[in-house]
């Protein structure tokens, strides 16, 4: 492991602001030779034709151990490995890209080092490596890439450099942990363009990483492997829904292992193993497996090194909880249909998971967005430094803000779970410049207005800033997104955007809402609806069913409650057959939102429970199986 040692201080050399440039994370080794050993080491290919190659290699780990893997594989085959054997291996076998050339020199000099520990003195490396941008050397010969998307057929990228390799049909396998940059982080401007107008997946706001998929099944030869570590976003975000779509026409996935609870990386990435095989529809099945902290052991709470060791087993279904170290995991693997167009998000579920939400399904009479006018989020300022965070009921005072444009506004942390609570001398106000005109929402005249017209003013080069605010024909004074007072003005149930659990609530007071929450209109705008579906949003059922099905899952055990996952809930046909139910259920959250009481609150929620589980016609081990799920999928 010397050289691997020497490979890994040199990544060490990058800064902060150096890492985050280049969208450099560090990878684990035991990450790398599970990637190595799920497509490299389940290859029955002829090793000594094999080519591997990492299109963003820094410093050469995943080359490091794709060689050794195939030095391995060919000594066991054949029981001796000569030194001449060992370097055609490495000058035939091993290839990699970096844009940093530095780090180009320093993946063949390791290389070389680890050649030594076979034998080998000296090896010619010149031709299996290159300095630049992968992702930009495709885009700069597309008129020559002969790879036909429609199909998913045709021969792979005929690339300027490894001729030989395009000649022998492409790489049997691609292999690393690419760059993670947004791309409008991505400068100069020439270069963002070239991605955005050449790559297929390159649509709405995406991370550069998902570019990597589709550069190597441009390089792929037919059946070669993908094995990347990338961002667990790529199964649910709409900047990743291209990549999906892309990757169902021209790959089958083999296994997906969620890491984000692991917390592999130091910096806000939220790891998944992602391993494909060029070709499309060549198994009718997948792996999915994920690693998720829990707070507490059990009597069956097995100590190992680490993930890995758990994820190797070959039984499946698999659930085991494992202590390493400090900390506790839950860990599932099981096999799952392969993810379809359909599948607008991609979710996987057990056998077990899967028979629960068909029945929830099948008791439904619908989805929530069946039953609302509207989901939305809520305001969008781009700039709640001025619009929301200094107008404190002393500030708008101080200021003499026309309290025609002057609201109360609810941000995430005045949401708890059944109740709202927003208090006039403490929290805050939204300046909304924006008023109805002819049925139409039209910005304010600023004359009209002359307090609002100075303090805007004076943050006039902030606000200006905003510069796709007038590319769009807006003021530049403008809320980004400003939905409809209208809306406001409405009975409506709220959710923050992000949280550890269900926590929804009525507004009956016409609150205006911030970005940091979601806000629902039903079509009924009754009391008894709103708190019955209050009742029913908050129950355990839905939050399995959220939990289960959004596929969001961010660090700490929050989830995303965002309109896509919202609108799918189920209702349940006798909400809206049965008036004594709905009335039940308003009554268990009227009385939830008058308790302070600990002792109280546990009461009625556990009785609020039961009555939902009843409404879907669960029986004691499903609902067993939930409540396991959730306390797994739980902070407390």
């Amino acid at each position: 492991m010397l050289v691997e040692s020497i490979a890994r201080a040199y990544e060490t050399t990058y800064s902060t602001v150096e890492r985050k440039l280049s969208g450099t994370h560090y990878t684990p080794d035991n990450v790398i030779e599970y990637i190595v050993e799920k497509t490299i080491g389940t290859s029955d290919a002829d090793f000594r034709q094999f080519r591997v190659l990492d299109p963003a290699c820094g410093s050469g780990l995943f080359l490091l151990k794709a060689f050794e893997a195939i030095c391995v594989s060919l000594r066991q085959k054949h029981g001796v490995l000569s030194s001449q054997q060992v370097q055609t291996v490495l000058e035939h076998c091993i290839y990699g890209i970096d844009i940093d050339a530095a780090a180009i020199d320093e993946a063949q000099q390791n290389l070389l080092l680890k050649a030594k520990e076979f034998g080998v003195r000296t090896a010619n490396l010149d031709n299996n490596f290159f300095a630049g941008d992968a992702l930009d050397l495709l885009a700069e010969q597309e008129q020559q890439l002969g790879f036909a998307f429609e199909n998913g057929g045709g021969q792979p990228a005929q690339m300027k450099i490894f001729p030989e390799v395009t000649a022998a049909g492409g790489f049997d396998c691609v292999i690393g942990n690419p760059p993670y940059i947004r791309i409008q982080n991505i400068s100069p401007l020439e270069r963002r363009n070239k991605y955005i107008n050449f790559f297929h997946t390159a649509t709405g706001r995406f991370d550069i990483s998902i570019l990597f998929v589709e550069l190597a099944a441009r390089m792929l030869k037919k059946t070669g492997k993908l094995g990347f570590i990338v961002s667990n976003k790529l199964l649910s975000t709409n900047g990743a829904k291209q990549l999906r779509q892309f990757i169902i026409e021209h790959f089958t996935v083999e296994e997906i292992v969620d890491l984000a609870d692991a917390k592999l990386f130091e910096a806000a990435i939220l790891p998944m193993i992602l391993i494909l095989q060029r070709g499309r529809n060549l198994s009718e099945q997948m792996v999915f497996a994920a690693a998720t902290e829990t707070r507490n052991g059990s009597p069956q709470t097995e100590k190992i090194s680490n993930i890995f060791e758990a994820m190797r087993e070959a039984k499946l279904p698999l659930v085991r909880e494992v202590e390493i170290g400090a900390r506790i995991f839950s860990i599932r693997k099981f096999i799952s249909p392969q993810p379809s167009k359909t599948n607008s998000i991609w979710t996987f579920h057990s056998p077990t998971e899967t028979r629960i939400l068909e029945k929830i399904r099948c008791a439904a009479k619908g989805t929530l967005s069946d039953f609302t006018e509207k989901i939305s989020v809520g305001l969008k300022t781009t700039a709640d430094a001025v619009f929301i965070k200094p107008l404190t009921k002393a500030f708008v005072a101080e200021n003499c803000l026309e309290k025609d444009i002057v609201f109360p506004v609810l941000e995430s942390h005045n949401v708890e779970r059944w109740s709202i609570h927003w208090h006039a001398e403490k929290d805050n106000y939204v300046l909304y410049p924006h008023q109805e005109s002819n049925g139409k929402l039209m910005p304010i005249n600023l004359k009209l207005f002359p307090q609002a017209h100075k303090y805007l003013h004076a943050h006039r080069n902030q606000l200006a800033s905003r510069t796709y605010l007038q590319e769009s024909g807006r003021q530049w004074y403008e809320i980004w997104v400003h939905q409809s007072p209208r809306d406001f003005a409405k009975i409506k149930i709220i959710t923050p955007d992000i949280s550890s659990t269900n926590r929804f609530a009525l507004d009956q007071k016409g609150y205006f809402v911030n970005g940091t929450c979601f806000y629902l209109i039903l079509k009924d705008q009754s009391l008894d609806m709103g708190f019955a579906m209050v009742a029913l949003l908050n129950s355990k059922l839905m939050e399995y069913f959220h939990k289960t099905t959004s596929g969001n899952v961010l660090y700490a055990k929050r989830f995303r409650y965002w309109t896509t996952y919202l609108s799918r809930y189920p209702i349940p046909k006798i909400l809206t057959e049965d008036n004594r139910t709905k009335q039940r259920l308003a009554n268990y959250a009227r009385r939830l939102v008058e308790t302070s009481s600990p002792d109280e609150i546990h009461r009625l929620e556990e009785k609020n429970d039961l009555l939902v589980y009843d409404l879907f016609g669960l029986s004691a081990s499903e609902i067993k199986e939930i409540e396991a799920t959730l306390k797994i999928n739980r902070i407390a």
